[in-house]
Order: C-alpha cells, then structure tokens, then sequence
C-alpha cells in the first residue's frame, strides 16, 4: 500500500509555491516558480544520470531557456 508523503521544498525549490505535479514508476516531477523539478532514478533533465531523493531543476538551455514551465508529464520511465 502507498501512502502519500510531504514533497522537500526546502532545497532546490526553495519554498515556490508548487502549480504542477506528475508522477511515474521510477521519478516526479514539478514545477514550482515557473521552473520544472524532478527527483527519483536517472535521466532528471539536469545532465546527469544521477539518482536523487530531492528534487533537482531541470535544465533550461537550448529550447527551454527563457520560457516558464507551466506544467509536466511523467509516464512509466520517461519526462516531458
């Protein structure tokens, strides 16, 4: 059985006030302060391949940069 938890807004998000949230089999993702922030196994969006129990900003270069994120979509393995 799952239950629900409370999300980490003390690191990367810094307190913004969260407007989107999608969930998949291995990693979340939302967007808080017009940025988006994933946490869970690999491929985060930040460059890496890392894991991570907290969320991490997705990078905005290349098509992202300058633009708000407004919401995210997380399917089995994969994050748009």
């Amino acid at each position: 059985v799952l239950s629900p938890v409370l999300y980490d807004r003390s690191g990367a998000i810094g307190g913004e006030q969260i407007t989107d949230v999608s969930t998949g089999y291995i990693n979340d993702c939302i967007v808080a302060g017009g940025n988006a922030y994933c946490s869970g196994a690999t491929w985060l969006g930040n460059g890496t391949a890392n894991d991570s129990a907290t969320p991490v900003m997705v990078s905005q270069n290349g098509m992202l940069q300058d633009k708000e994120i407004v919401s995210v979509s997380v399917g089995e393995s994969v994050s748009c």
